[in-house]
């Protein structure tokens, strides 16, 4: 009975890789080691190098190494880096080393996101410590080591955990060594958080913020010094 589980399952994991790899909209490609999807595809899509055109989607699992995203993923998106560009839209887990956006990205997640580092270059050349994911609508959690978010984050609701966390404005929960939003409306949880305009609760050892509305439990706190 065990055998017959087994070979079953092997055999619907089996046709979804092809069916997500082979089949579907894709041209001027050669799986698994490209895939140019051009249209919609449903399925697991496993390649060494994945580029999903405006317009185009992942449906069900995208297994990749590196991952260029124009279009749509619903589903899983797991990769080593996944480039997010223009109007890209996730929905669903991603899980990767890297995971950033374009400089001239408006793009949607609403799900999770785990990385070790969510990365923008434009951010990073203003200022090479910072970490950032520069999508224009983020609903969900986000789970790394260092996340950011720019002054082109217009939409953050949702939880941000990591040693660093930063962002422009967020609506949520913040829990990390350091926490550094520009306006923060919710919880900030950290040895540190610094906050330009705060509208709920801090807990940490030190707390800074330039205007705040709301609860301060700190061992040191500065007042917009």
């Amino acid at each position: 009975m065990n055998k017959i589980l087994k070979r079953t399952l092997q055999g619907i994991v089996g046709a979804a890789i092809i069916s997500g790899t082979y089949l579907g909209k894709h041209q001027d490609d050669f799986p698994p080691f490209y895939s140019h999807k051009t249209g919609d595809s449903y399925g697991i899509n496993v390649s060494f190098y994945t580029e999903i055109e405006e317009g185009a989607s992942i449906n069900g699992a995208n297994v990749s190494l590196v991952t260029i995203n124009d279009g749509a993923i619903n589903g899983l998106n797991a990769t080593i880096g996944t480039s997010h560009d223009y109007k890209s839209i996730v929905n669903g887990l991603e899980i990767g080393l890297l995971n950033f956006s374009g400089k001239n990205s408006a793009s949607t997640f609403n799900g999770v996101q785990i990385g070790v580092a969510n990365s923008d270059p434009e951010a990073s050349n203003s200022n090479p410590s910072a970490d950032l994911i520069h999508n224009d609508i983020f609903h969900g959690v986000q789970i790394g080591l260092f996340n950011s978010c720019g002054n082109v984050y217009r939409d953050f609701k949702g939880v941000q955990i990591g040693l660093g966390n930063s962002a422009d404005n967020i609506k949520g929960v913040q829990i990390g060594v350091a926490n550094i939003p520009d306006t923060l409306t919710g919880l900030s949880i950290g040895l540190v958080n610094k906050v330009k305009q705060l509208n709920g609760t801090q807990i940490g050892v030190y707390n800074k913020s330039q205007n705040h509305e709301g609860v301060l439990l700190n061992v040191d706190y500065d007042g917009g010094k």
